[in-house]
């Protein structure tokens, strides 16, 4: 289950959401421009943190036909640039009465059950997190922290092959969120049994629209994955990076 992940700075947010929906750009999937990912902001989120989503405007796909090709490109008639994308602040961690914590996941085998409490936000409430990266603790590694001196599960960073941002699937309701957990691909099955459910851009439209279910258990990104002592240079970090500004355009 995610617990944390690498959040994307608010003009980093705001970038990615205006090339995510320019002309043509769902339809032609924009591949990552070389060097950026060395760029990118380092800040992690956790349960509780505020961090940007990305809401649809409008309800212009509610409704449209299903169909395969709705996983390529946008429903027939609708281009890339009528799909509008909300950019807003949002509390990761949903509260229900009968938790005593707010709850930072949701796995889609339940969002997609007739009147579960997922379905029933999931009919009004979807979202998209952007993330550089999310973490998973191994099931069988340790680590010694160099914080504490104990063994923990080793953490592990999962991003994106090309250094492309990350969509994360989410539910968004009353101004928090929760994020889609699926069963794992081939890259996370051998570190552990869940993983957020990670959308193309192409997967998009389909995610906003009444058929958004069909996406339930696809993943169709190249992850990567490295030791977070590897790839951060420490065995447990709780500490935010120091971000870095990011170049002109995260799309092209």
């Amino acid at each position: 289950m995610c617990h944390r992940f690498i959040t994307l700075s608010r003009q980093e947010t705001e970038q990615v959401a205006h090339e995510l929906v320019a002309p043509g750009a769902i339809a032609s999937a924009p591949a990552w421009r070389e060097g950026t990912n060395s760029a990118r902001s380092e800040t992690k989120a956790f349960p509780g943190s505020h961090v940007g989503v990305f809401v649809a405007q409008d309800e212009l796909l509610a409704g449209c036909a299903a169909s395969d090709d709705m996983l390529l490109k946008p429903h027939e008639g609708k281009s890339a640039g009528q799909l509008e994308l909300s950019v807003t602040d949002a509390l990761w961690g949903v509260s229900f009465d009968w938790s005593d914590k707010p709850v930072i996941n949701a796995r889609i085998e339940k969002a997609v059950i007739d009147g579960s409490v997922w379905n029933k936000i999931a009919a009004t409430g979807r979202c998209i997190v952007p993330a550089w990266g999310f973490f998973e603790p191994h099931q069988r590694e340790r680590v010694q922290s160099p914080r504490t001196g104990r063994f923990v599960k080793r953490q592990y960073l999962f991003s994106d092959s090309s250094g492309m941002p990350l969509l994360l699937a989410g539910l968004f309701i009353d101004g928090a969120f929760a994020i889609i957990t699926t069963e794992p691909n081939s890259t996370v099955a051998p570190v552990h049994n869940r993983m957020p459910l990670v959308l193309a851009p192409t997967q998009i439209p389909l995610w906003f629209s009444s058929r958004w279910n069909l996406l339930a258990g696809c993943d169709s990104v190249d992850l990567v994955s490295e030791p977070e002592d590897r790839a951060l240079g420490t065995a447990e970090s709780d500490k935010p990076a120091e971000h870095v500004p990011i170049q002109e355009s995260l799309f092209s």
